[in-house]
């Protein structure tokens, strides 16, 4: 009987296998990281608003939140869109939302309603009572109803 020739390679069916296994691998973790991904941008949100929060209830009744907000926040970045600062109108496209926005009227006030511009960004409503409703959106510009507050100056 003739002796088998060993060789030290792989023959193409074993490579063929080990290739289909990762690809078959790779599919379905994939969409794994897009999740991931928004995780970690709804939790850099969460951290603005409780900034936001915080700032805002430290502050005496009598300060303007739309100008001690764009003292103290200037540098805040939305975590969506990269953009930093405190807008006061609609951004003009979702890519441009800033990271907080301040509402003293009920006619602004009412964008966050019904526009989906709003990605990423804080809200804030600004009341005559010195309290203020504060809200979070995700990146589609939809309230985060989890991330809802009322302020109390």
């Amino acid at each position: 009987m003739p002796e088998r020739r060993r060789d030290d390679g792989f023959s193409l069916i074993e490579l063929m296998m080990v290739i289909a296994i990762i690809g078959i691998l790779a599919t379905a973790l994939i969409p794994q990281f897009g999740e991931i991904k928004t995780s970690a941008k709804i939790t850099g949100v969460e951290t603005n608003i409780r900034s936001v929060v915080i700032t805002i209830s430290g502050m005496p009744s009598s300060e303007d939140i739309e100008e001690a907000l764009d003292d103290i926040m200037d540098n805040m970045s939305n975590p969506i869109t990269n953009k930093t600062g405190v807008g006061t109108s609609r951004p003009d496209s979702r890519t441009l939302t800033q990271a907080v926005y301040v509402f003293d009227t009920e006619d602004e006030a009412s964008y966050y309603d019904t526009d989906i511009r709003y990605n990423g960004a804080v809200i804030v409503y600004e009341h005559n009572d010195f309290s203020a409703d504060v809200f979070a959106c995700n990146e589609h510009g939809e309230i985060i109803d989890s991330l809802t507050s009322v302020v109390e100056r």
